[in-house]
């Protein structure tokens, strides 16, 4: 028999606002990209608007976390409703994507061998991400029994390892040796980040809590922003070492931001239409907005050099998320006229991403 450890209803509604949020990031981010790899006078901006949303991923995983390992379910329930959700939007973004590159790119590379090339590597560099949850949904049942047979103080334990060992790798490439010489691959991953959001949808909300939650996300997120500066200058190019989802200071950063949706985002204002839209259609939105992203920047290279990126940037990412709901208005409009058209409908998105609290 399957069942679900309740949550007062405030978390619930909380974990709708963190997963819009988190949409709304993710295409900030990319959008931020577009002028990351160039010294001008709108690379700051670029940087400061992507090293903020940073945190974008990791709360789609933290949200994982926080609806799938409180439950029990049998292994057949679970497998069938995650991967029914999850592999049609993969297939069918992959063969957009594959499409999309192969019309756009003046010398397109034999149809067949890409793919075959598709089945380990994304024709579209964000779907990484539906390629990475199909390794964490086979993973979370078993990681379900770790949590809720752990005491406290086992999961602070395991958490602390799976930061600490993570950020060495990434601050210290010899480390890697160490950590092949002592096997301490299961505290590696973005695994981590759904056993952390687990967690912290346990914590009772106290001020010393939330104190140090305030200054984890602008610590974390000045460490993202100042040491990607730094690096970069050093190296005279920009590097994306400190933007890695498992640094310490993006670990830090997005682990707070999570605590604080959690557990206050209720206190803010009820989430509005626009909230329950990004919320139900974020898969919808994660696998197309690279499209329009790329389809449109050649415009955004033609206003950056008459609008100054912390505008820019914003309002770009606005315009995308206008294009987005035009698409989605018209499916809705096809759906009604023919199931047919019923494609990459809300209720098939996976429930890291997009399914109610409830389920």
């Amino acid at each position: 028999m399957s069942y679900t450890r309740s949550f007062p209803p405030n978390q619930l509604q909380n974990l709708v606002f963190c997963r819009a949020l988190a949409c709304v990031l993710v295409v900030l981010l990319h959008v931020a990209a577009l002028g990351f790899h160039q010294w001008d006078k709108n690379w700051w901006a670029s940087n400061t608007y992507d090293g903020l949303a940073r945190i974008s991923v990791p709360l789609f995983l933290m949200l994982s976390g926080a609806l799938l390992l409180h439950k029990r379910e049998p292994l057949g329930v679970f497998f069938k409703k995650r991967f029914r959700r999850i592999l049609p939007p993969l297939i069918g973004w992959s063969f957009f994507y594959l499409i999309w590159n192969q019309l756009r790119n003046p010398d397109p590379p034999f149809l067949p061998r890409v793919i075959v090339q598709s089945f380990y590597t994304p024709t579209g560099h964000h779907l990484w991400y539906l390629y990475a949850l199909i390794g964490i949904y086979l993973t979370i049942p078993f990681l379900r029994v770790f949590y809720q047979h752990s005491t406290r103080k086992e999961k602070q334990l395991w958490l602390l390892l799976w930061a600490g060992i993570n950020g060495g790798l990434i601050f210290f490439p010899k480390a890697s040796v160490i950590q092949s010489q002592y096997a301490l691959f299961s505290f590696t991953g973005l695994i981590g980040y759904v056993f952390v959001g687990a967690w912290i949808m346990e914590w009772r909300p106290r001020r010393a809590y939330s104190i140090g939650a305030v200054l984890g996300l602008v610590f974390g997120s000045l460490i993202t922003l100042l040491a990607t500066y730094w690096l970069s200058r050093s190296q005279a190019q920009p590097s994306v070492l400190f933007y890695d989802y498992l640094s310490l200071n993006v670990i830090l950063a997005a682990t707070s931001a999570f605590y604080l949706i959690v557990h206050y985002a209720h206190r803010w204002p009820k989430p509005t239409g626009l909230t329950l839209w990004l919320s139900t259609h974020s898969l919808t939105i994660y696998g197309i907005h690279v499209f329009f992203i790329q389809l449109y920047t050649p415009l955004y290279q033609k206003f950056s050099f008459i609008i100054q990126g912390w505008w820019l940037i914003p309002i770009f990412t606005f315009f995308i998320l206008i294009q987005i709901g035009i698409v989605i208005l018209i499916r809705r409009l096809l759906v009604s006229i023919h199931p047919l058209f019923t494609g990459f409908s809300p209720r098939h998105e996976p429930a890291s991403t997009t399914s109610s609290p409830k389920q």
